[in-house]
């Protein structure tokens, strides 16, 4: 029984682990994609004017 419990502990922390990792990158992603579009949108207006 321990051992069963155990070795779903650590599936459930590797689970959580991955989405971590996962969440971690998604939200490095969508921070780099709002800094560019930050950063894009005076020029373009630059070159429009």
């Amino acid at each position: 029984m321990f051992e069963c419990d155990v070795i779903l502990i650590i599936i459930f922390l590797r689970r959580m682990i991955i989405i971590n990792i996962l969440l971690g990158v998604i939200t490095a992603i969508v921070l780099l994609l709002i800094a560019a579009w930050t950063t894009k949108r005076p020029n373009t207006d630059d070159q429009h004017r």
